[in-house]
């Protein structure tokens, strides 16, 4: 028999997908004018990425759309490394996350104000040090959900109201920075 203190998936699922939208930037925000004639979904066969939504959004301006579609993670990584392109300049990888999270759900946490901190920081870095932080300098990544993180419910939807008490967040520039580096 199951416990009355537990909830259907699908309630646990609505709340946890609206609470990822909200925490989407208003600017980052795909107009209901760009979404009105589209049709996604399993009954759909739209190709969401022959839509262009990302360059029709007009959330990302041309230099953006130019970065966030030009280079490979090992091309954006060298350019980072060798500031040809600030940590700052590499976010739009962070708004077209936000487009997708937006049409796919494909998310289950996100923390856009993270990148921008963490980019200004890496800038300032590179410039008084002159050489980067380690080989992932100021490159966009996401973490697969095995990660855990404070306060996050990440993998399971069961877990959706237990998330971790510890983080690994906090390991990861370890993992990416040379030796003695943060």
């Amino acid at each position: 028999m199951a416990s009355k203190s537990l909830r259907p998936w699908e309630d646990v699922a609505f709340k946890k997908q609206a609470e990822c939208l909200a925490l989407i930037p208003s600017a980052w925000i795909i107009p209901p004018s760009v979404l009105k004639d589209i049709s996604l979904g399993p009954e759909s066969d739209t190709n969401g990425i022959a839509l262009d939504i990302p360059r029709k959004s007009g959330i990302l301006a041309n230099t953006e759309l130019a970065i966030a579609e030009g280079y490979n993670a090992r091309e954006l990584a060298a350019k980072l490394g060798a500031g040809e392109l600030s940590s700052e300049e590499a976010l739009p990888f962070s708004k077209r996350a936000a487009i997708a999270q937006q049409l796919f759900n494909c998310l289950t946490e996100t923390f856009f104000h993270r990148p921008l901190e963490r980019a200004r920081y890496l800038d300032v870095y590179l410039k008084e040090h002159g050489e980067p932080i380690g080989p992932l300098h100021g490159l966009p990544i996401s973490l697969k959900d095995s990660f855990n993180l404070a306060k996050k419910y990440i993998q399971f939807l069961v877990y959706s109201d237990l998330p971790p008490g510890f983080d690994h967040l906090t390991t990861l520039p370890i993992h990416c920075s040379k030796p003695g580096k943060r």
